[in-house]
């Protein structure tokens, strides 16, 4: 289930427990196996005050919170912006209510959409030196074909020289 999404998905109970991080969630912490069960959420993050609020906000109004653009200082990466989703179950573990938090890691987004861009700029260039270079190889051709027949016409006369220099 939750192992295969690409997004990071992380249990919190409303004591700030980590109590599940999917496959995504341990690389996005950088965190392994055993870390993915009851953790604290500050061996995660840094400042989790954002977070924190979000979590009591989405308490509140029994209903999914999203912020967008959200900075979190994450111990073992540092900064990261991301889009954080934070949503209310009906789960109670130990007397302590569950939410599922999905991360969504907004800078990895803008760094594959800035690779695209310079792609799609690159394959934009591409184009316009083909174009480019067929607009001067046929007056070229032109050209040479002229000089070829000025050629046969001059044969040992003064001008030849010349016109062997263009072939």
């Amino acid at each position: 289930g939750l192992n295969h999404l690409e997004t990071s998905v992380m249990l919190l109970s409303n004591n700030m427990h980590v109590l599940y991080l999917n496959e995504s969630a341990q690389k996005f912490f950088s965190v392994g196996y055993s870390a993915k069960r009851m953790t604290i959420l500050r061996q995660l993050v840094r400042n989790p005050n954002a977070l924190m609020n979000l979590v009591e906000r989405s308490n509140d109004r029994y209903a999914s919170i999203v912020e967008r653009e959200m900075s979190l200082d994450l111990v073992r990466q540092g900064k990261k912006i991301v889009q954080c989703v934070v949503s209310p179950t009906h789960e109670v573990i130990k007397d302590q209510l569950v939410f599922i938090v999905e991360i969504h890691d907004i800078d990895e987004y803008r760094k594959i959409k800035d690779s695209r861009e310079v792609l799609r700029q690159s394959e934009i260039w591409d184009g316009i030196s083909r174009e480019l270079g067929h607009e001067i190889k046929n007056p070229l051709m032109g050209i040479k074909g002229a000089c070829e027949l000025l050629k046969r016409e001059l044969n040992e006369k003064e001008g030849v020289d010349y016109l062997n220099l263009i072939f």
